[in-house]
């Protein structure tokens, strides 16, 4: 019986010390993502005899780490709305976050494609916005 209550006293003084230790390991990063300077540019190519208009929609995604841990990976979807459609992108970055700080990254969506200044396609403004993330 002096066996069993031996290993009963140990269980009960190391119990605490694994549970408080451990908490860390079971943690979940926890961080913010927002879009910023949002706005349109035209990039102009000459083919043969005619001028090809690429637009896009740019931004600036801001990944900041609110929690204790390291974030190690963030997956952010994002959603632009034209006139005519909705463009969607998602974003995976494997780049370590440490707590309290941020990245950025640009972002950029091509939105409208068009021969000698004939643009069809219309950014709605303000349309531009995240719709999930994940940190791992």
């Amino acid at each position: 019986m002096k066996t069993y209550s031996k290993i009963i006293i140990l269980l009960l003084l190391i119990f605490p010390f694994f549970t408080f230790c451990g908490c860390k390991f079971f943690e979940n990063p926890f961080g913010e993502a927002e879009l910023l300077s949002v706005y349109s540019s035209e990039s102009e190519y000459k083919i043969e005899n005619k001028t090809e208009y690429i637009r896009y929609l740019n931004a600036t995604l801001k990944i900041t780490n609110t929690g204790k841990i390291d974030i190690y990976n963030s997956t952010v979807s994002i959603q632009a709305d034209t006139d005519k459609r909705t463009y969607y992108k998602t974003l995976s970055f494997d780049i370590t976050i440490k707590p309290s700080t941020s990245i950025y990254i640009p972002v950029q969506f091509e939105i409208d494609t068009h021969t000698n200044g004939s643009s069809t396609e219309k950014w709605k403004d303000e349309t531009i916005k995240i719709t999930g993330v994940s940190y791992k």
